[in-house]
């Protein structure tokens, strides 16, 4: 798991295009192949099959969508991808233009990614990391903070305001606090 210094990232950022405007309503092709990079470095690529544990973690995520969606399939697949669940979830994944969609199935897995007693802390703040760069590097305005997706709206206010203030508020003694943070931020973005 690493973020690389790319001649074109370098032009980028000599040439001022930092970006402070984001885009909410899709996820470019590019960032969801990196997000696919980025939970197959922790929970396993999704050609191991055989591997118990992998098999397990994707069979849990893909039953865990298709109860939400009320489904018994995910949509998107072919015949290459039946029984196979991380497979499943890939082309799902991939396949759907809907950005709930999407983000519920990167919240669903950094959520369990985010689980102790399944990877490791460092691991998982690595990707976590990499996960939110890789929103900012797209101009994607949302992030992993806290154990769900939020969006971001404004750069300077989201990094001076909205973190430090759900930093402080994640604390259990401000437990109550943190929620009803959360419904005016969630409140506010509508």
């Amino acid at each position: 798991m690493s973020i690389h210094e790319t001649y074109s990232k370098r032009q980028a950022r000599l040439n001022g295009d930092q970006v402070d405007v984001y885009k909410y309503n899709c996820l470019p092709d590019k960032l969801k192949n990196q997000i696919i990079h980025i939970w197959n470095d922790v929970i396993g690529d999704y050609s191991d099959i055989y591997d118990e544990k992998v098999s397990a973690y994707y069979g849990h995520i893909h039953k865990i969508l298709c109860r939400e969606m009320g489904v018994f399939e995910l949509p998107h697949n072919d015949y290459n991808s039946k029984g196979k669940p991380s497979l499943e979830i890939i082309r799902f994944f991939s396949g759907s233009s809907k950005l709930d969609e999407n983000l519920d199935v990167i919240e669903l897995l950094f959520k369990v990614i985010n689980v102790p007693t399944f990877f490791s802390k460092n691991d998982a703040e690595k990707a976590i990391n990499e996960l939110n760069i890789r929103f900012k590097e797209n101009a994607v305005g949302y992030q992993f903070l806290n154990n769900e997706i939020i969006r971001i709206d404004s750069e300077i206010i989201h990094s001076e305001a909205v973190v430090p203030a759900l930093r402080l508020l994640h604390q259990k003694k401000y437990v109550g606090a943190e929620t009803e943070f959360l419904k005016a931020h969630e409140a506010y973005r509508k």
